[in-house]
C-alpha cells in the first residue's frame, strides 16, 4: 500500500508514514457494513427505476384493444334463432301435441263468418293466416293450447295473434280441439295498414310447444 500524502510505499498495518509521518486511517467493519449497504439501497433504487420506466415504456407502446368484433344477432334472427324452416302449406307437427297446415297470409279490415266476425281497430288492418290445425293431444283442449303463431316484420317486428275457430257459420275466440281431428283456424293481429303493401320482409313464426317453426312469406 502507498501513503495517501506522499506517496510513498508503506509496509502493512502500519499506522503512520515513516517518511513523512502522515496518519494511515482504516475503515472498520462496521463502516464497511454501513458503506455496502448504502451502495446496495442506491442500486436497487436505481434498478427499480429503470424497471419502472421500461414497464412504463412498454405500456405506451402495447396496442390498444380492439372492440368485440362478434356480431350480435339482430332482432330478427333473435326472434327466429333456432326455428325450423318450414312452406306454405306444408304441414308441420309436433308428436302428442299438434299439426298444422298453415294456408297462406291475407290483409283486411274483418273477418267476418255468417253470424259472427272481428273487426280491426281504427287506423288498423288485420293481418289474417288461416290454417288446419289438427290436435295430437290424447284428451279435449282449448284454444291456449292451439299452436301459437306470430307474424315477423321487418327487422324483427313481432306481432302474436290470436286463434278464432271458423266452425259452421260462426268465428269463436274461445273453442275446444278435441283429439285428432282437423279445425280451420284463423290467426288475427292489429297491424299498420303499410305491412300489406310495403314490400319489407314478413316471416310467419310457428311455435309448437318448445318447438319453433319459420316460414318466409315476401
Amino acid at each position: 500500500m502507498k501513503c495517501s500524502k506522499c506517496g510513498k510505499k508503506l509496509e502493512r498495518k502500519v499506522n503512520y508514514c515513516a517518511h513523512c509521518g502522515h496518519k494511515i486511517g482504516r475503515q472498520s467493519n462496521h463502516t464497511k457494513l454501513i458503506v455496502a449497504s448504502i451502495l446496495a439501497l442506491f442500486l436497487l433504487f436505481v434498478g427499480g427505476g429503470i424497471l419502472s420506466a421500461r414497464h412504463v415504456m412498454q405500456a405506451s407502446k402495447a396496442p390498444i384493444a380492439e372492440p368485440n368484433q362478434e356480431a350480435t344477432q339482430n332482432t330478427a334472427e333473435g326472434k327466429i334463432a333456432g326455428a325450423q324452416a318450414f312452406s306454405l302449406k306444408q304441414p308441420i307437427s309436433v308428436p302428442h301435441n299438434a299439426e298444422i297446415t298453415v294456408n297462406e297470409l291475407s290483409f283486411g279490415n274483418k273477418a267476418e263468418g255468417r253470424f259472427s266476425g272481428y273487426t280491426a281497430d281504427d287506423g288498423k288492418t288485420f293481418a289474417m293466416i288461416t290454417a288446419n290445425v289438427k290436435s295430437l293431444a290424447k284428451e279435449q283442449v282449448d284454444e291456449q293450447t292451439t299452436p301459437h303463431v306470430s307474424v315477423i316484420y321487418d327487422n324483427g317486428y313481432e306481432y302474436k295473434c290470436f286463434p278464432v275457430k271458423k266452425s259452421h257459420e260462426y268465428l269463436d275466440r274461445h273453442f275446444l280441439l278435441e283429439p285428432l281431428t282437423n279445425n280451420n283456424i284463423i290467426y288475427l293481429v292489429n297491424v299498420d295498414p303499410s305491412m300489406a303493401h310495403d314490400g319489407k320482409a314478413l316471416k310467419i313464426k310457428v311455435q309448437i310447444g318448445t318447438k319453433a317453426f319459420v316460414c318466409r312469406v315476401r
